[in-house]
């Protein structure tokens, strides 16, 4: 299946992937009938174009609809950056922001919205709406801390995890003929 399709980008919209590669490397590509068999076990009427035309406008409006994403990972030592969805109004005012760590210490501050990184824009519904990275200004260690991103009208939280950067290494370098970790 041609991976720009219609089907496909709903397919991979929805966590789907296009196809995969065997044990021995052989790549068996998603079938068109397998991906409308998935889509309709979650719920997604992907019977016909249309369908399928529908499904796409009505995921990308519920991706847009929200301020943040439902959680956020990120390594430790990595800058805590947030993609926040704002409409035209929010971009131009005062963005306010708390970091809870797991742990009870808080942070925060206010941005200026427009001076952030865009990473895309879009209009909906004749709304213009941009999506904007915003990089706060803490370090939480690792864990599972909360963010809540506050504009004059509009408040969401999301879940913000930090990992440890790489897997940890056996004691003191030492080495076991058959260790093994996830």
């Amino acid at each position: 299946m041609n991976p720009d399709a219609p089907l496909a980008r709903l397919a991979h919209a929805c966590g789907i992937e296009h196809g995969y590669h065997d044990i021995w490397g052989n790549w068996h590509a998603l079938r068109e009938d397998t991906a409308r068999r998935l889509l309709g076990a979650m719920g997604i009427d992907a019977t016909n174009d249309e369908a399928i035309e529908a499904a796409l406008r009505s995921l990308d409006a519920e991706r847009w609809s929200d301020l943040l994403p439902p959680v956020c990972v990120r390594r430790e030592n990595e800058p805590v950056a947030i993609p926040v969805a704002l409409t035209a109004g929010e971009d131009d005012g005062p963005v306010h922001w708390n970091l809870r760590e797991e742990g009870g210490i808080e942070h925060a501050g206010t941005l200026v919205a427009h001076e952030h990184e865009l990473l895309e824009e879009t209009e909906l519904n004749g709304q213009r709406l941009r999506r904007r990275r915003f990089t706060l200004a803490c370090a939480p260690g690792l864990g599972y801390h909360e963010v809540t991103i506050r504009t004059g009208s509009r408040e969401h939280s999301l879940k913000y995890i930090v990992s440890p950067a790489r897997c940890q290494a056996p004691p003191n370098g030492e080495s076991r003929p058959r260790s093994w970790g996830i």
